[in-house]
């Protein structure tokens, strides 16, 4: 299949002679019906009876999808650099659902804050004598900024930054489309038995887990938090961790607790990604009919008796987490996950 959404709707600029759209507005804009994306894959299905004989039946199926969402079109303004949208990037020829975020490099182990990767192509670090050690220098066609020394630390010969929504450099980090979905199942019967099951998975996307990183972050005011950010948080400089430490960045322990870096310690970056992969045993039914020459005899065509369980097992990268419930992959509310529901029955057929 190739699916394609013509005609999307998005906001061109417009000359400032048109004079602004919205107050406050400094661009005008118009909407317009510009952008064509693509979702193309191939569905695949399966359903074969393994043995059927009069008293025993045995049938397994299974299907998949496999996915490639793609950007055909964006307007004429934002060929070149694309459109920057929370956790994603939008770029023509680039996946709608890709992510595009700041590189968590680890803890810095004798300060326990956490370091990202140093924006090369919008600032520089000098020397003492004002040589260009690291960056791209201004030219008429790009201007660079200068990094302050208090915002940037040197190891190992490499620049790394605090601040990375001011000074991180943003890259590409997987993506929330599944590389296939979909779900399998069996059906066994014996007689008047029957045993019936149907799994849910989805494969190689990513999730952002924004409420997570949220748990991991302290404020000034109580809130609630991860009990992981006790299990390993930084402790103080370890025995023997010195300055030039080959393994003085560390991305097994968690950044140092601490109010007035947390904002920085805990941002938004790829930390926070994780596997997206779940599979869920969505239904599972036992049922038993009664023998047909019993239930005549109560001059009734038939008597079932029947339990099941919807949700009955959900397997996921983290306890609590419902990779579910964004096809985008940013997992940013609180909300339960998919209740498991016990159900019991007795039908009567006259």
């Amino acid at each position: 299949f190739d699916k394609r959404n013509k005609d999307l709707l998005f906001s061109v600029i417009l000359p400032i002679s048109a004079g602004p759209t919205a107050t406050g507005s400094t661009n005008p804009t118009i909407t317009q019906n510009i952008g064509t994306m693509s979702n193309r894959g191939v569905e695949i299905e399966t359903d074969f009876d393994v043995v059927r004989t009069r008293d025993l039946r045995f049938n397994i199926f299974a299907n998949a999808t496999f996915l490639k969402n793609r950007i055909v079109k964006l307007p004429e303004q934002n060929r070149e650099e694309g459109i920057l949208s929370g956790t994603k990037k939008f770029v023509e020829g680039g996946d709608r659902y890709a992510y595009y975020l700041y590189h968590w490099e680890g803890v810095d182990q004798m300060t326990g804050r956490s370091l990202y990767t140093f924006d090369d192509e919008n600032y520089y670090i000098t020397d003492d004598n004002g040589n260009i050690l690291f960056g791209t220098a201004s030219t008429d066609d790009k201007p660079t900024t200068e990094m302050a020394a208090n915002d940037y630390i040197i190891i190992g010969g490499k620049p790394y930054v605090y601040n990375p929504g001011s000074y991180g450099k943003r890259d590409w980090c997987g993506t929330a489309t599944p590389t296939v979905y979909g779900s399998f199942g069996f059906n066994l019967g014996w007689k008047g038995l029957s045993f019936n099951t149907i799994f849910t998975y989805s494969l190689g996307a990513k999730a952002y887990d924004s409420i997570y990183g949220g748990l991991m972050s302290v404020g000034a005011t109580p809130a609630s938090m991860h009990h992981d950010i006790w299990a390993n948080n930084w402790q103080g400089i370890p025995a023997g961790m010195t300055e030039n430490s080959s393994d003085r960045i560390s991305k097994t322990i968690n950044p140092q607790i601490n109010n007035t870096f947390s904002s920085y310690n805990n941002a938004g970056s790829d930390r926070w990604l994780i596997s997206g992969n779940y599979l869920v045993l969505k239904n599972v039914n036992l049922s038993y009919s009664l023998p047909k020459r019993w239930v005549n005899r109560l001059e009734m065509e038939g008597i079932t008796f029947n339990v099941a369980c919807e949700n009955a097992l959900t397997f996921t990268h983290r306890q609590g987490m419902n990779p579910q419930q964004s096809f985008g992959g940013t997992v940013d509310s609180n909300t339960f996950t998919t209740p498991r529901v016990f159900t019991a029955g007795l039908t009567f057929k006259f």
